[in-house]
């Protein structure tokens, strides 16, 4: 992603979620999101997104 779309996602992250009941730390979201593609591109991703598809009813 170029830096407009991530500045974009953190943006939309920060104001939509939150992470135990507190607000997102949005000085994380960075590395949080670059640990999220190593994850992605290792496949060990994939998992983790079939637990949550499952959890949502979306298999």
């Amino acid at each position: 992603m170029d830096t407009k779309t991530k500045e974009l996602l953190y943006l939309l992250i920060s104001e939509r979620f939150t992470f135990q009941n507190t607000e997102i730390n949005t000085s994380s979201l960075p590395s949080s999101y670059s640990k999220w593609c190593s994850a992605t591109q290792d496949g060990s991703y994939v998992d983790v997104r079939k637990d949550i598809s499952e959890a949502l009813g979306i298999s």
